[in-house]
């Protein structure tokens, strides 16, 4: 098992170690955020994917509702045409 992590280990790609100061600005901002007043961390906008989620739900709902009330009936005759008197 050990042989298979040093082979993906060794044929990874080099890559160039970050700065000092990418180092300490990362930390910075991840020790802002566990402390809770990082202040860029927003929560997304659910509004409108809310409702397209439940559009989506009534017209499928809406659907198999038709589908199936539709089921197992004739359709219906045409209307007779009434003759005139002459």
């Amino acid at each position: 098992m050990d042989d298979e992590f040093r082979v993906f280990a060794e044929g990874r790609p080099e890559a160039p170690p970050y700065g000092a100061e990418a180092r300490a600005r990362a930390r910075e901002r991840l020790l802002a955020e566990a402390r809770g007043g990082g202040g860029r961390f927003r929560l997304p906008r659910l509004g409108w994917q809310a409702a397209a989620a439940f559009g989506v739900t009534v017209v499928l709902v809406g659907g198999v509702a038709v589908a199936l009330s539709n089921q197992g009936r004739a359709p219906a005759p045409p209307p007779r045409r009434r003759s005139r008197p002459r």
